[in-house]
Order: C-alpha cells, then sequence, then structure tokens
C-alpha cells in the first residue's frame, strides 16, 4: 500500500504463482491499486480476472481493463 505498482502486481503474481489460499478480494484489491497508478499488466491482469474467476466474472469489467492495458501499448 505505499505506491509501488510494479511490486503490488509482483506480489500478488507470486502468492498466484505459489498457489497459497486465494483471497480474491485482496488481489483484486492490489491489482486496482497498481491500475490506478497506470500499470498497465496490473489492468491485464484485472481483465483476467474479471473474465476467468467465477466469483466476479464481469464481461464489461473484463473489456475496460483489456482496453486499458492495451491502449497502454501492453502486449502479450
Amino acid at each position: 500500500d505505499q505506491g509501488y505498482p510494479e511490486a503490488q502486481n509482483n506480489l500478488q503474481f507470486v502468492m498466484n504463482k505459489i498457489r497459497t489460499q486465494i483471497n480474491i478480494e485482496k488481489a483484486i484489491e492490489y491489482y486496482l491499486l497498481a491500475s490506478e497508478q497506470g500499470h498497465k499488466k496490473a489492468q491485464y491482469n484485472l481483465g483476467l480476472c474479471y473474465q476467468n474467476i467465477n466469483q466476479v466474472k464481469n464481461i464489461n469489467k473484463s473489456l475496460y481493463y483489456f482496453n486499458l492495458s492495451a491502449n497502454q501499448g501492453y502486449s502479450l
């Protein structure tokens, strides 16, 4: 919560990768923090969350965050 979007995004990525018990609300909270600071990969990751996670599935939000990320030049 110190305003380091790269660290916020990376922390959540690591938490997901090591398969700890995932708290979806917390994951989205950190992605949102990074996204609000213009972190394009966090925006993309939010798009994935809203596309794939049943508890928060929302196609409109997914497309919104994918577009934010793409408009900043993020690509796979």
